[in-house]
């Protein structure tokens, strides 16, 4: 669908959300407006940085093929 070396953006994309989400609870998005993560913010950041990394070592493992 893309070629390779932009399948790699997505994955770091949810990881640099994932930090973000773990270290700013609440923030004014220009777009969405106001967005507080509150006590799930936790879990947000974690599975969003595990995602990431799953996402890009899936990508790495298929570019072998």
């Amino acid at each position: 669908m893309f070629p390779k070396e932009y399948k790699y953006i997505l994955g770091v994309g949810f990881i640099l959300f994932g930090f973000f989400a773990l270290k700013f609870p609440e923030y004014q998005h220009p777009i969405y407006g106001y967005i507080n993560l509150g006590k799930y913010r936790i879990y947000i950041g974690v599975a969003s940085v595990i995602f990431g990394a799953f996402y890009i070592a899936h990508v790495r493992n298929e570019n072998k093929k």
